[in-house]
């Protein structure tokens, strides 16, 4: 091989060289870009999470004391009408 053939060659896997890292720091750059917009989202998912167990429990709290204030009423009902008899 001539010298010049031997810069040619070494100039073209310098170049394949850098084409591959720039490739690579691509990849990886993108990859972590899909990893922190995930991230963000399943962060968003917890906070609904919390929100909808939150407003379930509280829920559950309201049904028991229209349940507990419907007995009351029942119960007064039934004295209103056992003192009519």
């Amino acid at each position: 091989m001539t010298p010049e053939l031997n810069f040619l060659v070494s100039i073209f896997q310098l170049l394949a060289i850098v084409i591959g890292i720039l490739t690579l720091s691509f990849k990886i750059g993108k990859r972590d870009a899909v990893i922190d917009h995930n991230s963000r989202e399943l962060e968003a998912l917890k906070e609904i999470t919390k929100d909808l167990v939150r407003t379930d429990i509280e829920q559950g709290k309201n049904i028991a004391v229209i349940i507990s204030e419907m007995k009351e009423l029942r119960h007064r009902v039934e004295r209103l009408e056992m003192s009519h008899d």
